[in-house]
């Protein structure tokens, strides 16, 4: 209801002009979708939502009403809410290529800000959050200007009749047009109102509940399906299994031809110097339950056979904690290890996936510089592990890594030392330079180069290393986590990820070339690719013959053949809750 009555009598000013510019500031503030792309002339489009904003002044205006001061303020802040949505919007479809969703984004915001602080130098992140909120106090602003600026013409019934004919030209000439293009980004002359879509979020919202219900249901039988595959991995023959995740190393390495040539280069050297040394290789690809960031999913459709791609789904698998890869290797006489060099907060808890033992950052004694995102080079990781636990080993192990020195922005990559008995505790990186590209979050769609740089170090890591050292008979499985940010795929709708299997042992190659995986590191592109929640099932499948299981043979407990260090001793952490509180969310779009 209005308050009381007030007669409205408007200072004598050039009205249509101050009108018109009002609706250009509110058709701005309620259009323009930046961060994500989009054409500079939706901008200028009359705003639905501005226009029926206006409208609804013009008539109050027509019977001489002024709006309450309160109501004023309440639209002004209504309008920054739609801005706040629409910059929410633009960085979730940039960076993860898909629209924001309010209820399932909102929550875990605070990523992002654990994310800048990490990949963003302190005064460049003080100068943008101070930006952040003089901008939003400028839209609060010049909303109010405007809705107050509009009041004042509209007293004017000479404007009031330009700005219905001006309405009423519009709504003619959207017949002429069709009422929606492909983008979804006009209707007719207009530009699209936000109301529906801020309903739709909020009906979404409200079923949130009822969602997590419907999906910890579909947890519990798929976690089923897979606890009732035979599992005593006895085909294994007791050989180390080794997992890399190679950060944001997706298939657009493979479809963008300017990152092509390199990786094909790259795969060649790699195949040429494995196979030298006796390894076999397969690859395909599978597809990814996250896009862009997140890789806590990807890392949970492996180790569970359960896939979750949002956050509702992701906290089913969280609370039910079904039997994963780590439980069963454990009943096959396997030590499990979790190795997650970003993971740098000890109070972010997740489930650790039964891992016997997890490594954080803090837990690796790291010395040297850090890289961008990376706390350390992947190359130190990679050491510090076979020193710690395959150097060691008294048991066959399955040991799972989660690299990090391919995280976005890539501005700031490590260097690569030719000798591994240099790497020590990682003062040896700061005698040599980093690698730098010119590229920063707000112009990762040039980081073509930067990113493939990115990828090559950690294939390269990985190769030299298994190069360098002798693992045995070892089962190797290197994969990526997700794609990288959409400025990069160039908004490819395709969230396949490479994946290579590696040993000396043909016995433990031919499974995967049976489900279709193809000699060499190049994967083929044909057809939907399974998706990561397949292999867990089918690694137990293909290696669990339906026979009593054998003691673990054949073990190869791994002998360096680089220089040797002194292995630093260390404890092992205790699983579950306890160890759980130490595992961290990557916060990325990375």
């Amino acid at each position: 209801m209005l308050n009381q009555p007030v007669v409205f009598r408007p200072r004598p000013s050039p009205s249509l002009p101050v009108l018109l510019a009002a609706w250009t500031v509110l058709d701005l503030l309620f259009n323009v979708r930046y961060p994500a792309p989009a054409p500079a002339w939706l901008w200028f489009l009359p705003s639905i939502d501005a226009t029926v904003l206006l409208a609804a002044v013009a008539i109050l205006g027509w019977r001489g009403h002024r709006l309450p001061r309160g109501v004023a303020v309440a639209l002004a802040l209504a309008v920054v809410v739609v801005r706040a949505f629409r910059v929410g919007d633009g960085v979730v479809l940039r960076y993860f290529n898909r629209p924001f969703d309010v209820g399932l984004d909102l929550p875990t915001a605070g990523e992002i800000g654990r994310l800048m602080r990490a990949t963003v130098r302190p005064p460049v992140l003080v100068a943008a959050t101070l930006g952040l909120g003089a901008c939003t106090f400028g839209f609060a602003w010049l909303a109010g200007w405007s809705i107050r600026a509009a009041e004042r013409s509209f007293a004017a019934a000479r404007v009031r009749r330009t700005f219905a004919v001006l309405v009423a030209s519009a709504v003619a000439g959207s017949a002429l047009f069709s009422q929606t293009d492909s983008s979804g980004l006009r209707q007719g002359l207009f530009a699209p109102s936000v109301a529906g879509r801020l309903a739709r979020e909020a009906i979404r919202a409200g079923r949130l509940d009822d969602d997590g219900r419907q999906q910890a249901q579909r947890v519990r039988t798929d976690a089923a399906r897979v606890a009732s595959r035979p599992h005593d991995l006895a085909g294994l023959g007791g050989v180390h299994v080794l997992v890399f995740f190679v950060e944001s190393y997706g298939a657009t390495v493979l479809e963008d031809q300017r990152m092509a040539s390199r990786i094909d280069a790259l795969y060649r050297d790699v195949e040429g110097r494995l196979r030298a040394r006796g390894f076999q290789i397969a690859s395909r690809l599978l597809d990814s339950p996250t896009y862009g960031g997140r890789s806590q999913l990807a890392h949970q459709a492996l180790f569970t056979g359960v896939r979750a791609g949002n956050r509702i789904e992701d906290a089913a698998v969280q609370s039910l904690r079904p039997r994963a890869m780590a439980d069963f290797f454990r009943d096959a006489g396997y030590r499990s290890v979790l190795v997650m060099p970003g993971t740098t907060h000890p109070d972010l808890p997740r489930w650790l996936y039964g891992f016997d033992r997890l490594y954080a950052a803090w837990d690796l004694s790291y010395r040297g510089p850090t890289f961008a995102f990376g706390a350390m080079p992947d190359q130190f990781v990679v050491r510090a592990i076979h020193d710690r636990e395959i150097g060691a080993a008294k048991t066959p192990l399955l040991l799972a890594y989660a690299l990090i020195s391919s995280h976005a922005p890539w501005d700031s990559q490590p260097p690569m030392l030719a000798n591994w008995g240099e790497v020590g505790d990682g003062h040896a990186f700061a005698e040599l330079a980093p690698v730098r590209f010119p590229t920063n979050w707000s112009n990762l769609g040039q980081a073509a180069d930067a990113y493939t740089h990115a990828v090559a170090y950690d294939l390269g890591v990985i190769a030299d290393y298994l190069a360098s050292f002798d693992l045995g008979d070892a089962l190797v499985i290197v994969l990526g986590d997700h794609q990288p940010v959409a400025d990069v795929t160039g908004a490819s709708a395709s969230s396949a990820v490479p994946i290579h299997v590696i040993s000396r042992r043909p016995a433990l190659i031919d499974p995967f070339r049976a489900r279709g995986y193809v000699d060499g590191m190049r994967p083929r592109a044909d057809g939907a690719p399974p998706g990561m929640e397949t292999f867990l099932p089918d690694l137990l499948a293909d290696f669990s013959p339906a026979v009593p299981r054998t003691t673990p043979r054949g073990l190869s407990p791994g002998t360096p053949t680089a220089a040797p260090e002194t292995r630093a001793g260390h404890r092992d952490r205790p699983s579950g809750a306890r160890a759980g509180a130490m595992q961290r969310t990557v916060p990325s779009p990375g």
